[in-house]
């Protein structure tokens, strides 16, 4: 499970990392943990007391954003939060509409 969040702390905040890699690094990911757990991992707030998907907004890697929400069945309600607050803090009104 560690490795597998240090590569998606990766792709959601290094800055050599290629956006069209994404939805292959997510796969492998996925493949790694049973689908639940790496869908709980990725709505834990486990990157600097935030969610990767937060992190993918934040920091413009809406790639990596499609490719990880992608792997989440149900959204938690705490992960739909940081979602709200990563919207409000890159004035994304688009994608806070979508939530």
């Amino acid at each position: 499970q560690d490795s597998v969040l240090s590569r998606v702390r990766d792709l959601v905040s290094a800055p050599e990392s290629t956006p069209s890699s994404a939805a292959r690094i997510v796969d492998a990911c996925a493949a790694a943990l049973p689908n639940e757990e790496f869908s709980d991992l990725l709505q834990t707030a486990n990157i600097e007391d935030h969610t990767a998907l937060y992190w993918a907004i934040v920091n413009d890697r809406l790639e990596a954003f499609s490719a990880l929400a992608g792997a989440i069945s149900e959204f938690s309600y705490n992960c739909y939060s940081d979602l709200r607050l990563a919207c409000m803090i890159t004035n994304d009104q688009a994608l806070f509409a979508q939530l």
